[in-house]
């Protein structure tokens, strides 16, 4: 017998075990409550995914993109008489205690401007603006430089004898965040500050605004231990802002006597940096000692370090401990924390 009968054979000997016809059909058929069981779950999965389309659709709708911002429309000109004008005031951000906000931001533009005259105060309205450029890079160094920008309090002294390559550009910032955008008046002129129509700055960002026009890409801040610093946002009313992460203690060379001060020897200094109130005026660098004897107190500078932002260097001018904005005079308790702080 063959392989094909052997199997004929076997299949007719278990035929009565084979489901009929009627069985198989009856199988295929579905009974009405299991379909209307069917359609229920198919709505409820329906209304789930309906739901969760709308949801994102929603998010995508409010939620801005880079792409969004990336358009950026320079006016043609600037307001004459007014080097801190800009076309809009901050919106969807807080432009009212810092400069910009510290997050980084989506997107980022400059627009440059060339100027008749190197007077600040004297910003011609006349002439297109010649470039607009929409920046790459690591934005977060505008946040960096930008962020903690200390608020021009009037007594800030300039030389204006000098003339450097910017003073006769102008710019315009916009930046872009998830919440809005702000616009920036950055002058280029060295004795320039920056503003956002409400928040005007102390120090100036010519320089850095010129060459992110240039390369598209904006420069990272630089700090060299023991060289001094631009401000830090806070120090207009402490002598060292809140929260610092070290300190290094300078020379009068700007050579580092100490950088290992312990948690507890930083908290100690700045809570006695920060105990009493100002015994000269906030904001007013001493010109000239008026023939006080100068003191060797061993150090020159302290400069303070935090996890983001930039330094505040607390020096000491005419025997007063003065970081830029605000001043007092020094005392027994903040030599001896800083002797400590040598001998650790």
């Amino acid at each position: 017998m063959s392989f094909e009968d052997e199997i004929r054979a076997a299949m007719a000997a278990h035929e009565d075990e084979a489901p009929s016809t009627f069985r198989l059909a009856s199988g295929l058929l579905v009974r009405p409550s299991r379909i209307r069981t069917v359609w229920a779950i198919a709505a409820v999965v329906l209304t789930v995914l309906a739901v969760v389309v709308a949801v994102a659709t929603t998010r995508n709708r409010t939620r801005p993109t880079p792409s969004s911002h990336a358009a950026t429309t320079c006016p043609a000109a600037l307001k004459a008489h007014d080097p801190y004008w800009v076309p809009a005031l901050p919106s969807g951000i807080d432009g009212a205690s810092r400069l910009i906000p510290t997050e980084t931001p989506l997107t980022a533009s400059v627009c440059g401007y060339g100027i008749y005259s190197v007077n600040v105060a004297a910003r011609a309205s006349t002439k297109p603006h010649n470039e607009t450029r929409m920046l790459t890079g690591d934005l977060n160094a505008i946040t960096q430089q930008l962020a903690w920008m200390v608020p021009k309090h009037g007594l800030e002294s300039c030389d204006l004898s000098l003339v450097v390559p910017t003073d006769a550009e102008a710019f315009l910032v916009r930046l872009t965040y998830a919440d809005g955008s702000v616009w920036l008046a950055v002058p280029g002129n060295h004795c320039g500050d920056v503003s956002n129509g409400v928040f005007q700055s102390s120090t100036t960002a010519g320089a850095s605004a010129a060459s992110a026009l240039a390369t598209g890409v904006w420069p990272k801040p630089k700090t060299t231990p023991c060289q001094g610093s631009d401000g830090r946002l806070g120090q207009q009313t402490a002598l060292v802002p809140d929260h610092p992460t070290s300190v290094t203690v300078c020379s009068d060379a700007s050579r580092m006597l100490a950088t290992s001060a312990s948690a507890a020897q930083l908290t100690e200094l700045v809570d006695d940096l920060n105990a009493s109130p100002s015994t000269a005026d906030p904001g007013l660098l001493p010109h000239g000692c008026s023939g006080q004897p100068k003191v060797n107190y061993g150090f020159s500078d302290l400069q303070f370090t935090y996890d983001s932002g930039p330094v505040v260097d607390v020096g000491i001018v005419c025997g007063t401990l003065f970081n830029g904005s605000f001043s007092r005079d020094m005392d027994a308790s903040v030599l001896h924390d800083v002797q400590q702080i040598l001998r650790h």
